[in-house]
C-alpha cells in the first residue's frame, strides 16, 4: 500500500516519551507490555499504546518506582519509519 496506508493500518496510538533514562525505561516497558509496543528513537521512547489515556497513568507508576522521570509524554502520529519497525516486530514476535 501508499506510506499513508502503511502508516494508517498501524494499531494503537504512538506516544513519544522523553525520560531521564530512556534504555532503562525501554528495557522495564518491554517487559511490562509486549516487546514491540517500545523503541528507542533517538533521544526519545516511541511507545504504541491502545488506550493512552488509561495505559499512561500505569506506566508513569512503573517507571517512578525505578525512579525514572518523566519529562514528556505526548501522542504523535506514525512516522512511515515507526510504522516499519512495529510490522517488523509484530512478524518477528509471532
Amino acid at each position: 500500500g501508499s506510506p499513508s496506508d502503511i502508516k494508517g493500518n498501524q494499531p494503537g496510538q504512538l506516544v513519544e516519551m522523553q525520560t531521564t533514562q530512556n534504555q532503562v525505561a525501554s528495557d522495564l516497558l518491554k517487559h511490562q507490555l509486549e516487546p514491540w509496543r517500545v523503541s528507542i528513537f533517538g533521544d526519545r521512547l516511541h511507545i504504541v499504546l491502545d488506550n493512552p489515556d488509561q495505559e499512561l497513568p500505569t506506566l508513569r507508576q512503573w517507571l517512578q518506582a525505578e525512579d525514572i522521570t518523566i519529562h514528556a509524554a505526548e501522542p504523535i502520529p506514525f512516522s512511515l519509519e515507526d510504522a516499519f519497525i512495529g510490522i517488523v516486530q509484530r512478524a518477528n514476535a509471532t
